[in-house]
């Protein structure tokens, strides 16, 4: 009985996770969806539509294909950096095992992100790190949409998700000021 229940609860969050990604791809999130959760998903769906867009070009030393994955890493890493600090800590308390494999994914994908800035763009080695690099952001995307965030749905108010939404929303926020006024 427990096992058919199991199952059930994993089938009812995948459709909400389906619904939610569906709701945020046509409409994106409104103010009171500006949940923590919401916020995430949000930052996965603009990383997982620039790595697209980076993949069509076909002349990788075009200046757009270049910016693009300058926009791409500093959104990984925007994204990672405001997790680290202020989401997964909260989730620690009630599974320090599993924010430890999110921690370790984010090491990983860094240790891509700098591979991939000292290999040439328009090199066969750089588009199969490019490849190594999407499918590990999915593969993190995945565990994390699926069991961080039910953790979190279990663990948070509707109040504090919302609340830790806007604080990761101003801590990346703050993040682009810092480089818009590094770059200026």
């Amino acid at each position: 009985m427990e096992t058919i229940k199991h199952v059930t609860d994993a089938i009812v969050d995948k459709a909400k996770a389906v619904i939610h990604q569906v709701a945020d791809t046509v409409w994106g999130p409104t103010e009171t969806d500006k949940d923590v959760l919401n916020v995430l998903r949000q930052d996965h769906r603009l990383v997982a539509s620039l790595f697209e867009q980076l993949e069509t070009i076909s002349n990788r030393k075009d200046p757009v294909a270049e910016g693009l994955f300058a926009q791409l890493k500093f959104e990984i890493e925007a994204h990672a950096h405001a997790e680290e600090k202020l989401f997964y800590p909260i989730l620690n308390k009630e599974d320090a095992f599993l924010v430890r494999k999110a921690f370790a994914a984010h090491d990983t994908i860094r240790g891509f992100l700098k591979e991939l800035v000292m290999i040439p763009m328009d090199t066969p080695a750089w588009t199969s790190k490019l490849t190594t690099l999407k499918q590990s952001v999915q593969n993190h995307v995945d565990e994390e949409e699926t069991r961080l965030f039910k953790l979190a749905r279990r663990t948070l108010s509707e109040t504090q998700l919302r609340e830790l939404g806007a604080c990761i929303e101003r801590e990346k926020k703050d993040l682009t000021a810092d480089v818009k006024g590094v770059s200026n």
